[in-house]
């Protein structure tokens, strides 16, 4: 009985210490007295858990100065420099980027190799070169800070239970790659993995813009489209990462044939790459890229282009809102950067298809993070981890 008990309270104090961590992290909360009413601690158990923090230096007390002459300075709490950091780990068709991050999500490093005709054991070793990067920058700069654990954004589909990236469609062939275990064995800390659109919308919802809805919908637009789903404010998955595949929705059941078997799915209508051959072709400019979308939509032959590409979007969206009702959709990956009018029309032809409309709109956004994402995901994947109390 006692042992059981035991057990239990520091199950809830380790959970206890996350909330307040994630409080501080994301900057929903910068005091004990904002902290205490937004989690619900009395103030005495605060100040235990505070005063904890602070001696393993995960915070630190700091003074905020008021601009308010007759008002007097106040303690503000703050992550501390010597906190714990994160690595985070993009593997996407093109590129693996790797970073260290710090609990606010600040990049403190960097490191990319670009992928090309891969196989499980080239790929690999390019993950290894990239974290073996990382952990020697924070040795030599930042002084061999510890690091919690590495987080994974990869593209699916993958296992996120078993740590294996099983057979990503145009991929180089790679399958069945148990990366989470070879890289527990190299560097002897926790591995975590999932799917890299899925982290894109973790990412929003604990940092960026998603911290003020519960339930929105992110639209990552890149090699295909795919969305993440928050609902009550927590990600919605399974361990496969197919949740969410709204590029393989069914747009037009006579429309060409997929990868994946159907027809006229929504991915084989939008994507960057066939943006991005559209605008080379009409401007005959190879120069072109994602980034030029916005000043080539004055084109005429890329307006319409893009006007198709949006009412293919709106009609997906249109479909899944009227599942999940969401609050808000933000866009990103490379879809960062499709024109405002672009927007403006999907977010148009969206509110008046859904079946809501008559009492409320969904917002249409980009993301906080540009087309970084999935690489601020990864790290938000280790640290989600500690504010549910998992790692501390």
């Amino acid at each position: 009985m006692y042992g059981q008990y035991g057990v239990n309270s520091l199950k809830q104090k380790k959970i206890n210490h996350g909330l307040v961590l994630n409080m501080i992290a994301t900057e929903r909360a910068d005091s004990r007295i904002k902290i205490s009413k937004r989690i619900g601690l009395s103030k005495m158990a605060l100040s235990n858990i505070t005063a904890e923090l602070i001696d393993k230096k995960y915070i630190e007390e700091t003074i905020k100065v008021s601009t308010n002459k007759v008002g007097r300075n106040r303690q503000r709490l703050d992550i501390s420099a010597e906190a714990p950091k994160a690595v985070g780990v993009y593997i996407s068709r093109n590129r693996i980027v790797a970073i260290l991050s710090d609990m606010k999500v600040n990049i403190l490093y960097m490191s990319e190799y670009l992928l090309k005709d891969e196989s499980n054991q080239t790929l690999t070793r390019k993950i290894i070169d990239a974290c073996d990067e990382i952990f020697t920058v924070a040795k030599i700069k930042f002084g061999a800070p510890k690091i919690m654990a590495i987080g994974i954004a990869a593209i699916g589909p993958l296992d996120s239970v078993t740590g294996v990236i099983l057979n990503p469609p145009d991929f180089y062939g790679i399958s069945n790659l148990p990366i989470c275990d070879i890289l527990n064995e190299k560097y002897g800390i926790p591995v975590l993995i999932n799917n890299d659109i899925n982290l894109s919308a973790l990412a929003e919802n604990l940092y960026g813009y998603g911290k003020q809805y519960k339930n929105f919908i992110y639209l990552g637009l890149t090699m295909g489209i795919g969305t993440g789903i928050i609902s009550d404010g927590d990600l919605f998955q399974q361990r496969s990462s197919f949740v969410g595949e709204i590029g393989h929705m069914t747009i037009d059941r006579n429309g060409p044939m997929c990868t994946c078997g159907q027809r006229g799915c929504l991915e084989t209508y939008v994507s960057i790459p066939r943006i991005v051959d559209h605008m080379r072709t009409v401007t005959k400019r190879e120069s072109i890229s994602y980034k030029n979308m916005e000043e080539l939509y004055s084109h005429p032959e890329c307006r319409e282009f893009f006007d198709e590409i949006a009412d293919d979007i709106a009609i997906a969206l249109v479909n899944i809102s009227n599942l999940l009702d969401p609050q808000c959709i933000v866009i990103g990956h490379e879809g960062y950067y499709l024109p405002e009018k672009c927007l403006e029309r999907i977010k148009a032809t969206l509110n008046k298809g859904i079946l809501c409309k008559d009492s409320h709109s969904i917002e249409l956004v980009r993301s906080s993070f540009k087309e970084n994402a999935p690489i601020i995901g990864s790290a938000c994947l280790v640290w989600q981890q500690l504010f549910d109390g998992l790692i501390i």
